[in-house]
């Protein structure tokens, strides 16, 4: 607790001084955070008492409201100020280095010529002025919108697209002179990549290159395109014969050689492609007279490979056969038709291989017109899709000749009105009925496939003392006894052909 010392004179206390007229001394108690006591401001701010401010009433600023100053010009002595003298001195609209988002929130505009930006001048200590979007187009660093980047995609596939000539000119960057970007035609480019003489060591490579175009040289040289350290391709003229080779080694190895020895034609030899020796192998194609694709070596093979198998047209001597190898892939068929290469002739892969001969109608308009034949690994099988099967010979006799036996097959047909329980062996063409135990005189058998037409039939009992008689319709065939006479149990022996 602090002591405070007031000396009250006689005119505060009239009534003490008439008793004793003297000073009174008087002592009052002061707490020590020097606050509240009588006669101290509870309300005032104070420099060194902190969130005095904050719980005061938030209001917006007004242009008529007083600021308490400490004036600088006047000894600080404390005055006033309004809010719009405040306003006057600041600039509220600044664009600042310290905050974001500043510039992106202005109005967004299509620049003009005659617009003005604002820089720092690097050749006056960097103080701030001013330039026209215009000085900056016409050539001051980076301005040139026209320019190709090293970092900004499609630019070149953006321009317009022409046919290379040989004066054209192309932008290199010359890698002898620390890579200054320089100019060169397009037959300099040519003429670097493709030089030098197959019969020599002095031979100028380029690798991995890929041209699309056409080469040209003079005629008596040639030119050299190494593909990789082992591979070579030489391109010649050689005096109006074309030539082109590929061989892997040096020029006098063995190799792949596409000479054009016959006007018009272009072969493939492997052999010695330097001097055309011991060439045993060769693959030409031939045009003008002969239009001939011509293999030189009787083992050759046309391929057509695929993970599931590969189908092959090949000749080999040591088998003595030209075959036609039929894989998985190319449906394990062989198909023969009109030339309707893009239609499916939408035959199911057999298990077998097997051959088709399609009638000359789209497969999209009927793909029923057809025959076939295969081999089922148990019979050798001719099927159609429609229509029949004729043997048609031509000559003076004109005969089908069956070497061996000729053997009906399919689904037995089936005997009725043909005494107790009779039975069937054979088929529609031909084979034995035994006529049921009790008495008959008839029997009826039915075809299992329809004759188009009423097939002629003949009917002989084993039983040779009965004469008996065949009526036929498309769908059975009625044999009888004259007279009633009952051929139970007989075994009656039947063959059917259908009429022309």
């Amino acid at each position: 607790m602090k002591q405070l010392i007031i000396l009250i004179a006689a005119l505060v206390l009239p009534s003490l001084a008439a008793a004793q007229s003297e000073v009174l001394p008087v002592r009052i108690d002061v707490p020590s955070d020097g606050g509240g006591g009588p006669g101290s401001d509870t309300t005032a701010i104070h420099d060194n008492v902190a969130a005095e401010i904050s719980p005061l009433t938030l209001v917006t600023a007004a242009a008529t409201d007083h600021l308490l100053i400490e004036d600088a010009s006047d000894s600080n002595n404390k005055k006033r100020i309004q809010v719009s003298d405040l306003l006057g001195v600041m600039d509220i609209n600044a664009v600042h280095v310290n905050v974001a988002a500043e510039i992106s929130a202005l109005t967004l505009v299509t620049a003009a010529a005659g617009d003005h930006i604002i820089i720092e001048d690097a050749s006056d200590t960097d103080n701030k002025k001013r330039i026209l979007v215009s000085d900056l187009l016409d050539g001051g660093p980076g301005s040139d919108t026209d320019a190709i980047h090293d970092n900004v995609a499609s630019e070149i596939s953006a321009i317009a697209l022409v046919t290379v000539a040989s004066g054209d000119h192309i932008l290199i960057e010359d890698a002898s002179d620390v890579n200054n970007k320089k100019r060169i035609a397009a037959s300099d480019l040519i003429t670097a990549a493709f030089s030098g003489d197959v019969s020599t060591t002095t031979q100028t490579y380029l690798n991995n290159l890929d041209i699309d175009g056409v080469i040209t040289g003079n005629q008596g040289t040639s030119s050299v395109l190494n593909l990789d350290t082992d591979d070579l391709v030489v391109l010649t003229d050689n005096a109006g014969t074309g030539q082109i080779d590929w061989r892997n080694g040096p020029a006098s190895a063995s190799g792949i050689c596409l000479p054009d020895t016959i006007p018009g034609s272009f072969q493939f030899m492997q052999g010695n492609c330097t001097t055309r020796t011991n060439i045993y192998a060769q693959m030409a194609l031939l045009y003008g007279s002969s239009n001939t694709i011509f293999f030189n070596d009787a083992d050759a093979d046309i391929a057509w490979n695929d993970a599931g198998g590969t189908t092959y047209l090949t000749g080999a001597t040591n088998f003595d056969q030209f075959a036609l190898l039929l894989a998985a892939p190319l449906g394990r068929q062989f198909v023969v038709g009109g030339s309707y290469q893009s239609i499916d002739f939408d035959h199911p892969t057999p298990t077998d291989p097997t051959q088709f001969w399609h009638a000359d109608i789209s497969p999209g308009a009927d793909n029923t017109v057809w025959g076939s034949a295969h081999h089922d690994q148990t019979d050798f099988v001719l099927e159609t899709g429609t229509g029949d099967i004729v043997l048609r010979p031509t000559g003076v006799i004109n005969e089908v000749v069956i070497d061996q036996h000729l053997k009906g097959a399919g689904t037995t047909p089936v005997a009725s009105s043909c005494g107790t329980s009779p039975s069937v062996v054979g088929s529609d063409l031909a084979g034995q009925i035994t006529v049921g135990t009790s008495a008959a005189d008839t029997c009826s058998l039915t075809f299992n496939e329809d004759y188009g037409t009423a097939p002629a039939c003949v009917v002989v009992g084993e039983d040779n003392t009965i004469s008996l008689a065949a009526t036929t319709s498309t769908t059975t065939l009625v044999i009888t006894a004259p007279g009633a006479t009952d051929f139970s149990s007989d075994v009656l022996n039947y063959v059917c052909v259908e009429p022309n």
